[in-house]
């Protein structure tokens, strides 16, 4: 196993070159105007926010695009009345929608993840019982704010931690032979596998172009660290293919895809709780990744866990929805 140390010192180093900082606040007063939320809503037990998704990167931003957030708090005391306290408790994290008003008092919006460093810690870790956190901290993210450098710390070994794991996996997947940026294109694809997403093979290409420097030096470190181990063989041509041990896990990987697809649908009803604009935001990157504009009339939405259905089957058919 790597050591998790030495990978969380290179994932914190990757994360510090220019070209993949967090922007200023001078860059982006927005984003200030969202940490400080944060903090006045969370205060001494906020440790940490990572900024995630398309907005960090010139490649994968729209117009239509949002921010997302992951708020790390000590635990969950304190964050909502004792309903929402174990509402938390149950397939964390939970995301919602935020409003806030921007230094020039015009209003904006973001998605964020709540989640205690306990959970954080567990969902990144070797016994994470699904990809949901895991897939997505194992790319490339911003650390936008973090209370003092343990918490800093904490971060960047959930991150590596994260990374190691998807990368295995994608070890265990990589049946025919592929060049590195292939391989790494499929350690990008892990999370995707394990959801219903609306995405295509467009938005791997794209994270990748946004974050290959990334990549190749965190995922690189973790491939070589592989090679050595016999986990990743690389054939004459300089190809990567999974070693016996890799292959051994193949079916259990590909089981464990599939538990976290139906985990993540089991989150569907939270998110309707806990998201007050779902509708608009599905809508909006509807739009946004395939070009499809559906407005749904005053009587669907009322009802969009009977009406929705019939939208859903039709994208699904039309391959839409993965």
């Amino acid at each position: 196993m790597v050591d998790c140390s030495a990978l969380a010192q290179e994932v914190d180093e990757a994360l510090k070159a220019p070209e993949l900082e967090a922007p200023s606040p001078e860059e982006d007063p927005e984003l200030e105007a969202f940490i400080e939320k944060f903090r006045s809503m969370y205060g001494a037990n906020l440790a940490a926010v990572l900024m995630t998704g398309s907005y960090l990167s010139n490649h994968t931003r729209s117009r239509d695009s949002f921010r997302d957030f992951f708020c790390i708090v000590d635990s969950y005391k304190n964050t909502g009345h004792i309903f929402s306290r174990l509402f938390h408790r149950v397939l964390p994290p939970d995301l919602y929608h935020l409003r806030t008003a921007a230094p020039d008092g015009h209003d904006v919006d973001c998605k964020f993840y709540l989640i205690s460093v306990d959970h954080l810690l567990k969902a990144t870790g070797p016994e994470a019982k699904d990809l949901y956190v895991l897939g997505r901290l194992s790319k490339r993210v911003a650390c936008v704010y973090a209370r003092n450098l343990g918490a800093r710390a904490l971060v960047t070994r959930a991150l590596a931690s994260a990374t190691e794991q998807a990368v295995r996996a994608a070890a265990s997947l990589a049946e025919q032979p592929m060049d590195d940026d292939s391989f790494y294109r499929l350690v990008l694809q892990i999370s995707y596998m394990a959801e219903r997403r609306l995405e295509d093979e467009r938005k791997i290409e794209s994270l990748f172009r946004a974050g290959e420097a990334y990549y190749r030096r965190v995922y690189g470190k973790l491939v070589d660290r592989m090679v050595e181990e016999g986990r990743l063989i690389r054939d004459r041509e300089g190809s990567l293919v999974a070693g016996p041990e890799s292959m051994g896990r193949n079916r259990q990987v590909k089981k464990f895809i599939k538990k976290s697809k139906r985990r993540a649908k089991a989150r569907w009803p939270k998110m309707i709780v806990t998201l007050d604009n779902w509708q608009e935001m599905l809508m909006a990157k509807l739009e946004r990744t395939h070009g499809i504009k559906i407005d749904l009339p005053p009587w669907e939405q009322k009802f969009p866990l009977v009406t929705g259905w019939r939208h859903y089957f039709r994208l699904k058919r039309e391959g839409k929805i993965r």
